[in-house]
């Protein structure tokens, strides 16, 4: 009965908030007016070029230091030693579609006398050959040692990047982003610093819903917030960890059940199908089920 009464909760915050989308007025949205949603260069790379320089037009310089402090510095975390994390009392002057001779166009760039932040802008364009190998050798002849080097491999998903892109790279000398989390999170970071400048917040919580749209989040903060809330109601908390506990045990089975009808249809229709490894070897579908699903051992490096 408890956990009937969290999931009637949990369906009515989910209702309001999809009766809310559906309100065409917040359909409005000028970003998606003025340019295509998926524009990677004149939208997304200028926007949010804007927000992460200290003198864009908006007056702040916390959005700079809010990207710094949750964004690069989370990505870098662990990847290299001699990488120390930013100091979020620099600024750094931050410049869209930069051409460098010999290196090709960077989307994003910020620096100063000390660090560079290059970020490689990809929503639907396709990886070019070794180009983050390129940017990381602009930075060396720009004189960064390599350990002031910050090449972030923006994406919707956060997909890693292609050995075609990367060169001779390790994986060390970059860190991948996405959209979906880290954009995200920051957007609505920025979003309550902006609060109390409406002109601001409102452009903001439109890019956040483009975002949103882009990637297929349709959670907003209002949503978010709304959830933690119930959380902290009654034994909430209590209840939605039990349940997480049973997540990944529902996954396998669901994955388990949905193997099993699809070997029965293709067999109705005269195709054997089994499970296979790497080189092709019959191997056992529930165990292979069951270990795509064990926890990754964190890195080390």
């Amino acid at each position: 009965m408890v956990y009937n009464n969290l999931f009637q909760a949990l369906e009515k915050i989910d209702q309001a908030s999809t009766e809310e989308a559906s309100n065409t007025k917040y359909g409005f949205n000028v970003f998606s007016i003025l340019r295509r949603d998926d524009e990677e260069v004149g939208l997304h790379s200028k926007f949010l070029a804007e927000l992460l320089s200290p003198t864009g037009s908006h007056g702040m310089d916390a959005f700079q230091k809010l990207f710094m402090d949750q964004v690069v510095n989370v990505a870098f975390e662990n990847k290299d030693e001699k990488r120390l994390p930013l100091c979020l009392n620099q600024n750094y002057m931050c410049q869209t579609e930069v051409a460098i001779k010999n290196y090709g166009r960077i989307d994003i760039v910020l620096k100063n006398n000390e660090n560079i932040i290059v970020i490689e802008n990809k929503i639907n364009a396709y990886d070019q050959k070794a180009q983050l190998q390129r940017y990381y050798e602009a930075c060396r002849d720009m004189n960064y040692e390599p350990e002031n080097i910050y090449i972030l491999y923006l994406n919707k998903y956060g997909d890693p990047v292609s050995a075609y892109s990367k060169g001779n790279l390790k994986d060390s000398d970059f860190a991948q982003i996405s959209y979906k989390e880290d954009v995200a999170n920051w957007l609505d970071a920025c979003i309550v610093e902006a609060r109390l400048y409406p002109h601001i917040e409102h452009t903001l919580l439109q890019y956040r819903r483009l975002v949103g749209k882009l990637t297929g989040d349709t959670r907003s903060a209002k949503m978010k917030q709304a959830h933690i809330e119930l959380l902290y109601q009654k034994d909430n908390f209590k209840l939605a960890h039990e349940l997480s506990e049973s997540f990944v045990s529902f996954q396998i089975d669901l994955q388990k059940k949905l193997w099993q009808e699809l070997q029965e249809v293709l067999k109705k229709k005269g195709y054997d199908f089994n499970f296979c490894d790497e080189n092709l070897q019959l191997c056992d579908r529930n165990k292979k089920i069951k270990n795509y699903y064990k926890p990754q051992k964190p890195s080390r490096k």
